[in-house]
């Protein structure tokens, strides 16, 4: 998939030949750019069929091409059309695979069909031009080559580039879950689910990744941060999120708690936090997880982190934890993500000394054989801050009695990575120092009664 900013589009200036270029040098130019286009992994879900029609009908022209032994001077011309046709093709498929673009791709489906229909029918119009005079424009190994070049502008001549009827379906679908936004209305969970199977958005970073063209669509783009562990339209939401919580109220505050200047504003915006962390603690798994990840989000902007706090999101947090199975380590994952983010701050650390055997929930969560080194790591972190500024005798004292810490920690040690088997280590130090104190004031006392 394509690491290209998807908030942003692909902008590459076209080379064109000039008249001076040298014939082998234009060849080599052609047959890489045609090696680059045969080869591309389509990842987009939108016009699925027409670029890998594309791409079947570069890799016929690439294998002419690649018979091609000699170039004269009335093939230049034709040769230049059919390379600049070739980039624009070109960035026409790496744009449709850009990470973030899928649903941008869909809402100019057929825009995105023009644009590969015109450079189709520029490469079918080139040989064209190269067939009647191949004696004195081309030389090729084989006489068959140009069979092959015949069959590629026949085929890109009558090329279908009609917009599939399942792309047009779903479509159909956004245009209807945007326009239910500016009114105000929640979509339907059903047309939700079939857009975004159809999209392939499968995870929050690919929802995260979409962000930029969902602002642009809405018009918040560019508007400043007030457009809303003005338009009217978040205080809906929110209301949503309090008097009927469901997931999808989650979800568009998690969308939102992606863009910076959002965070501020959504967690002044009362009913917004404390109706995140009643999700975490009574949703359903889904409502749970799309709570957590805006929590997340959000907690981003410092302010929030004492709002969530002040919440009870610390206790809900370690709660979700505490009820946690083997096997579920999406959302066990995302939940020590917020505490660690919480625990950076002393009051988020002191507030997890608070809650009632949280040291034990997150050793037995790091003790777990399904959970992830970056997960072991992050509950390292939380033990850390837990364990840190002097005031959490309790704490240690709670975890040097844990014989199967002792084991996670130096386990860590050896297959860890670097900054988490640094914070091991320094856990690990606060535990055996806490200890030789301890067995340093049980041996005075010892001496004393021996004295008295």
């Amino acid at each position: 998939m394509s690491s290209e900013d998807p908030g942003r589009p692909i902008i590459h200036p076209l080379i064109h030949p000039t008249q001076s270029v040298s014939p082998s040098a234009l060849l080599d130019s052609l047959i890489t750019v045609a090696r680059r286009v045969s080869h591309h992994h389509n990842t987009s879900p939108i016009h699925r069929l027409i670029l890998r029609n594309v791409s079947r009908r570069v890799s016929l022209l690439l294998a002419f091409l690649e018979q091609i032994s000699a170039v004269h001077s009335p093939a230049l011309l034709a040769l230049s059309d059919l390379f600049v046709s070739l980039q624009k093709l070109e960035l026409a498929m790496r744009a449709c695979a850009r990470r973030g673009a899928t649903l941008h791709t869909l809402m100019r489906s057929a825009r995105v069909a023009d644009d590969l229909r015109v450079s189709t029918r520029a490469i079918a119009t080139a040989l064209d031009v190269l067939l009647p005079s191949r004696a004195s424009a081309l030389e090729v190994h084989e006489e068959e080559a140009w069979e092959l070049a015949r069959l590629v502008a026949d085929q890109s001549a009558r090329a279908s580039f009609s917009t599939d009827l399942s792309d047009r379906r779903v479509f159909d679908d956004a245009v209807t879950i945007i326009g239910g936004f500016e009114r105000r209305v929640l979509p339907d969970e059903a047309v939700v689910r079939r857009v975004l199977d159809r999209l392939g958005i499968r995870s929050w970073a690919d929802c995260d990744a979409e962000v930029p063209f969902l602002e642009t669509q809405i018009g918040c783009a560019g508007s400043g941060p007030n457009c809303h562990l003005e338009c009217g339209g978040l205080d809906p939401i929110i209301r949503s999120l309090n008097d009927n919580p469901t997931h999808h109220a989650a979800a568009i505050v998690f969308y939102m708690s992606s863009v910076e200047e959002y965070r501020k504003t959504i967690g002044e915006t009362e009913g917004a936090i404390t109706g995140l962390v009643e999700l975490v603690r009574r949703g359903s798994l889904r409502a749970r997880r799309n709570a957590i990840a805006a929590l997340f989000g959000l907690i981003y902007f410092d302010g929030n982190r004492k709002r969530v706090i002040a919440a009870g999101g610390v206790e809900a947090l370690i709660g979700v934890l505490r009820a946690s199975d083997e096997g579920e380590d999406r959302i066990v994952n995302d939940t020590l993500a917020v505490l660690v983010r919480l625990a950076e701050r002393a009051e988020g650390a002191e507030e997890m000394r608070r809650v009632a055997s949280a040291g034990a929930v997150v050793v037995k969560i790091m003790c777990r054989a399904s959970t992830s080194r970056c997960a072991k790591e992050c509950c390292v972190s939380v033990l850390v801050a837990m364990c840190d500024n002097g005031g959490a005798k309790e704490v240690v004292g709670e975890l040097v009695k844990m014989p199967s810490l002792m084991g996670a920690l130096y386990g860590i040690l050896t297959d860890g990575t670097a900054r988490a088997s640094k914070k091991a280590r320094l856990l690990l130090g606060t535990l055996h120092g806490f200890r030789d104190r301890m067995g340093s004031s049980r041996e005075t006392m010892v001496a004393v009664v021996r004295v008295q």
